[in-house]
């Protein structure tokens, strides 16, 4: 699969906007029905979002469309998950995995093509392993101190629902930020 990603209108006003309540709404929705034991969502689909939108911009260009998500993210998880004071740290947990994932990518493989076995590869290190596994542990700590949830329970939870999402959806939405979709 060969995609040929530039984003430029989600590095805009309008467009950082619209992924903000894009985010928002899918956090809102993996808050309020995959949070099967109460702790972090074992379905997180909103990072694969942001994640593809930064691999399509240059990285001087990713402060808009990080601070809509991150606003996006902060108010789903206030309001649908595990509420307004670990909202806060648990947003910069999701805005820090998914910028790391795009930094590592940019910096692994080209930008504008995910068709090769090392753009591959360097995509399934970046987004389904590195970034995911970076924010787990603190995050998951945050969740569990707010939900009396298990730490390990959550921390799993993280890491699969995270690298997952990033793996099955980027993808998706690289094609659908680029037209190729």
């Amino acid at each position: 699969m060969r995609v040929s990603v530039h984003n430029h209108h989600l590095g805009r006003p309008v467009g950082s906007v619209l992924l903000g309540v894009g985010f928002f709404v899918s956090a809102g929705l993996a808050a309020g029905l995959a949070r099967f034991e109460g702790g972090v969502a074992c379905l997180w689909i909103a990072n694969a979002m942001l994640l593809a939108a930064l691999i399509g911009l240059p990285m001087r260009r990713w402060w808009m469309p990080v601070l809509s998500a991150s606003v996006g993210g902060y108010l789903a998880s206030a309001f649908f998950g595990i509420g307004p004071v670990a909202g806060l740290p648990v947003a910069v947990a999701n805005m820090g995995e998914a910028i790391l994932s795009a930094a590592l990518f940019h910096r692994w493989a080209r930008r504008d093509a995910l068709g090769s076995v090392p753009q591959l590869g360097a995509f399934v290190l970046a987004a389904g392993i590195i970034g995911p596994a970076a924010p787990m542990l603190p995050a998951a700590a945050i969740v569990a101190w707010s939900t009396g949830t298990p730490l390990m329970s959550n921390a799993v939870n993280w890491f699969l629902a995270h690298g997952l999402g990033a793996l099955a959806f980027t993808p998706m939405f690289l094609m659908n930020f680029s037209g190729d979709a």
